[in-house]
């Protein structure tokens, strides 16, 4: 008797289940269905803006040459140790140094092998009068400019984000209703929308060389900024609707 009882109550323990998952089906919204069948299309929204490039980078570097590799090294360390003092004077530069470099050459036919040394100074600042007396008096001084630039400061590009985002979603979403109106259809949500960074376009640095034999007077480089393209991008996918079943969701 306990079994011809429990098999009708699991049954219409099931029973009652199915249906309610029926219930929950038909009551489902017609939005949700119309969004999962809907159009989805790519956007990509480009935005640029001009700035104008705030600080200035240049690299300059001591070389030496010689037949005694200790010499030629002391004689690197000891002028770049100059120029170091010279360049903590101007307070508005800051200053770095790399590409320590030491190789030895040896010709054919030749007895004696000619070692090379040499190390780089990276000068950056946002004070372009000062940078520029500096390369100048450094080069007097007998160091050898390898590149002179411009470029936007991190700090400057992120100030401009939040305005060039905004730029980028407002014409987004503008471009996105113009294309819904052409194809008769309605905008219902945007599924994803990726937003990048704020990143310039930097021409390449001035290559420079200054062939001198012995330090002496040499007047500051002469040097113009200019602008720099400053551009984000906004990219997007949009899903959309024929017009006649938004209506019919209202």
């Amino acid at each position: 008797m306990r079994t011809l009882l429990f098999v009708p109550l699991l049954g219409l323990s099931l029973i009652a289940s199915a249906a309610a998952q029926a219930r929950d089906s038909d009551s489902a919204p017609a939005a949700v269905a119309a969004i999962d069948t809907g159009t989805e299309i790519h956007l990509v929204q480009r935005v640029e803006r001009e700035i104008g490039r705030d600080r200035i980078n240049a690299t300059l570097r001591v070389e030496e040459e010689g037949t005694d590799p200790v010499k030629v090294q002391a004689e690197v360390n000891r002028r770049m140790a100059e120029a170091l003092a010279i360049a903590r004077r101007e307070a508005s530069v800051k200053i770095a140094t790399s590409g320590y470099s030491v190789y030895q050459e040896s010709p054919n036919g030749t007895a004696s092998a000619k070692w090379h040394a040499s190390q780089t100074m990276t000068l950056v600042s946002k004070d372009f009068g000062a940078a520029l007396a500096l390369v100048g008096t450094l080069q007097g001084s007998g160091l050898l400019v390898g590149g002179l630039g411009f470029d936007v400061a991190p700090e400057t590009l992120r100030a401009a984000e939040d305005e060039l985002t905004a730029e980028a979603l407002a014409g987004l979403h503008a471009r996105a209703e113009r294309i819904a109106a052409d194809l008769t259809m309605n905008v219902v949500r945007y599924k994803s929308i990726e937003i990048g960074n704020a990143v310039s376009q930097e021409s390449s640095p001035v290559r420079m060389l200054v062939l001198a034999a012995a330090p002496m007077p040499a007047p500051s480089p002469a040097a113009q900024p200019g602008q720099s393209v400053v551009s984000l991008t906004v990219d997007a996918r949009v899903t959309m609707v024929p017009t006649a079943e938004r209506h019919a969701e209202h």
